[in-house]
């Protein structure tokens, strides 16, 4: 940085300290400009444009960054909020950061260390501004305090009013309070934002962990320059929640993933990189923003460093995690500010017949056999072969038989050879259920539905995909035969006659309660503030749960083992006498929940 520009950042930090206020002329003059073809530089400030995030000339644009952890005094994650880690994750080819600004809990606003959390906020957004990235300012909260929130939000505006660099969300991660609330919440802090003089995007948290975009969209706030926040972790959330973000879409609103993350909402639960995968190649496909969870060392999956790692960086690979690993080389592929596009080109050759589909979709071959991609999309390609065909394998950008991955990154074509039975050889696959539950088992092709139809033929060499989907009050329990495990999908190829057994458990209403003096919750979530054991029950029904802030602890369900592990399954979660119970151990941290769905 010049000396020119440091000038008039001393001067204002001097009237900072001695009280004095800078008007909106004094910080568009202090406001130093983006380093030459940064992002900053190259988009300006940011808007909504539909249902898309835009920059200053319209063009649609997709920044892809990390999240930094909690900024609570001695938390640990702390230490990284200094503008040399700015830098560093920048370097990754990172056009957002995000700082996590702590409100509750100990060493946070609200516990009293308000002027080191704002300072550590301050660090962030400077590191930004010299480093030409986007920074999103956190409200990192799952509690509601008004007044505190529009006192941070009036304070940070006023003085970064006319940087295009900063990014507002005004509520991390509302739990069961109710839209009607929150957007009353959301309404009153943008007016803050804009009266401070800030014409910045705003992004505004949703219900049920900042996931029920669908509820928000349907009673939008009254602001043009908001989008909606949405959260999600590979492990816990699946295509329903993708589904409810497409709704708010569809609807013209805009979307932006201040927070995800590779394993389950716990933070840990292991890494997934398929539905990482999927969930990466959903935002690439509609453009949307995401910042990773986190940019820490602290002992969990969602961590994108190891333990004792350099607090300003820059890493070598051997300091980054599984995690930190994917996601780097994820905001490697490059966000988006020029839509840049190519074509993926499908055709199909051979004796036999069969259908190519994508993932993102897109193509369907059968009758669309080629799609535009954003550059950097990771494209999967599946081939199923039709009744008395097998597929033969890929040619062009895919060799083998399995399934065909592309990146992006050109134009591509890709073939794949069908062939025809040559003998008429067929084999029969028949599917038996057992267990005290009940349930379905489907096939992708061939029309097995068991339920009714639980057998069927195919051309020697058909991969079938096996589906096990458990009625109300049951779980699906796992495969036996020709099929193993507890996942509710089984592949099989059929060179062979094939039979698989799904076992279905019923729910138990009986028993007796695994822990005295219960304390009945009746919401998406319960939150406590103690570092001693508590025991917990709800009488909904569970179909998954997850936990925060549980360093040190470990959940029994139902009586059962003691885990470390968010969300144990199979689920829907059995029932002791009308409730599932959580007994939760004594931790670290006074603050933390146990949500479910």
């Amino acid at each position: 940085m010049t000396l020119r520009k440091l000038l008039p950042l001393a001067c204002a930090a001097i009237l900072a300290a001695c009280g004095g206020e800078l008007t909106q002329d004094e910080q568009a003059s202090s406001a130093p400009s983006a380093p030459a073809s940064s992002a900053v530089s190259t988009n300006g400030r940011l808007r909504v444009c539909g249902n898309r995030i835009c920059n200053a000339s319209g063009a649609q644009v997709q920044l892809k960054g990390m999240s930094w952890f909690w900024s609570n005094t001695g938390w640990g994650g702390e230490r990284f909020y200094n503008a040399s880690a700015v830098s560093s994750v920048a370097g990754w080819g990172a056009t957002v950061v995000r700082a996590a600004i702590g409100v509750h809990g100990t060493g946070s606003i609200m516990s009293g260390d308000r002027a080191a959390n704002v300072a550590r906020a301050r660090a962030l957004i400077d590191g930004a501004i010299a480093a030409g990235v986007y920074v999103i300012v956190d409200w990192h909260s799952h509690e509601v305090h008004q007044a505190e929130a529009q006192s941070f939000f009036q304070e940070l505006a006023t003085r970064y009013a006319s940087s295009p660099n900063v990014i507002w969300e005004t509520y991390n991660e509302p739990t069961s309070q109710s839209w009607t609330s929150l957007k009353a919440y959301h309404e009153a802090v943008i007016r803050t934002i804009r009266a401070a003089g800030s014409q910045n995007l705003v992004v505004v948290g949703s219900p049920t962990w900042s996931q029920d975009v669908d509820v928000a969209t349907a009673n939008p706030v009254a602001d043009s320059n908001t989008a909606y926040t949405l959260h999600f972790y590979a492990g816990t959330h699946g295509q329903y929640l993708r589904d409810k973000a497409n709704t708010a879409m569809s609807r013209g609103y805009a979307v932006f993933v201040t927070e995800w993350g590779t394993c389950d909402a716990s933070g840990n639960g292991g890494f997934n990189p398929t539905e990482s995968q999927n969930w990466a190649n959903w935002m690439d496909q509609n453009k949307i923003s995401s910042a990773n969870w986190s940019l820490n060392d602290k002992a969990e999956t969602a961590s994108a460093l190891v333990g004792g790692a350099s607090a300003t960086g820059p890493w070598p690979d051997s300091a980054l995690t599984q995690s930190g690993a994917w996601v780097k080389a994820y905001i490697a592929r490059g966000s988006s500010g020029g839509g840049t596009s190519y074509t993926l080109g499908v055709t199909r050759s051979g004796t036999g017949s069969g259908t190519v589909t994508s993932n993102p979709s897109g193509i369907n071959c059968g009758a669309t056999c080629s799609a535009s991609y954003a550059s950097g999309t990771t494209v999967t390609l599946s081939a199923a072969p039709a009744s008395g065909s097998t597929f033969g394998g890929w040619s062009g950008a895919c060799t083998g038989t399995g399934s065909c991955i592309v990146s992006m990154t050109a134009a591509r074509s890709v073939t794949a050879t069908f062939n025809g039975s040559t003998g008429g050889t067929s084999y029969t696959l028949h599917v038996t259920k057992s267990g005290t539950g009940s349930g379905t088992v489907t096939s992708n092709v061939g029309g097995i539905n068991c339920g009714s139809t639980c057998s069927a033929s195919y051309a020697s060499g058909t991969t079938v995909t096996l589906t096990a989907t458990a009625a109300s009050g049951s779980t699906f329990g796992g495969w036996s035969g020709a099929c193993a495990g507890t996942s509710a999908t089984c592949v099989l190829s059929m060179t062979a006659g094939r039979t698989a057994t799904a076992t279905f458990n019923g729910s138990s209403t009986g028993g007796t309660a695994p822990c005295a003096n219960a304390i009945t919750f009746t919401g998406n979530t319960n939150n406590f503030n103690t570092t001693g054991a508590v025991c917990y029950r709800t009488a909904q029904r569970v179909n998954g749960w997850g936990c925060s802030n549980f360093t040190g602890r470990t959940v029994s369900v139902n009586g059962g083992t003691a885990t470390a592990t968010c969300g144990a399954g199979p689920f829907p979660l059995a029932q002791v006498g009308g409730y599932t119970y959580f007994s939760v151990s004594a931790g670290t941290y006074p603050w933390a929940s146990i949500y479910v769905w």
